[in-house]
């Protein structure tokens, strides 16, 4: 189980981009569908997708973006508060 839901959303999107992962799919929940949609106005990933009807099969798909050079946006990550 994982404590920090914010902290392995964000370390996840980095992995997937390091990866070159053009999606990355987890599991929905609106926290992390907030992040995202904030991640998006500030331009560090392309689109984010809502998918599945219910709860327990809703899934949150954020495409990563990368520069010209082909590096992920998302790539220096630091906790810095609680």
């Amino acid at each position: 189980m994982v404590s920090d839901t914010v902290g392995d959303f964000i370390i996840q999107l980095k992995n997937a981009g390091m990866a070159k992962k053009p999606v990355v799919s987890l599991p929905y929940s609106k926290l992390k569908a907030a992040i995202a949609d904030k991640l998006l106005q500030e331009g560090f990933v392309a689109s984010v997708d809502t998918k599945g009807d219910t709860a327990a099969s809703k899934t949150l798909d954020v495409t990563l973006q990368y520069d010209e050079g082909g590096r992920h946006r998302i790539a220096d990550v630091k906790r810095i508060s609680k």
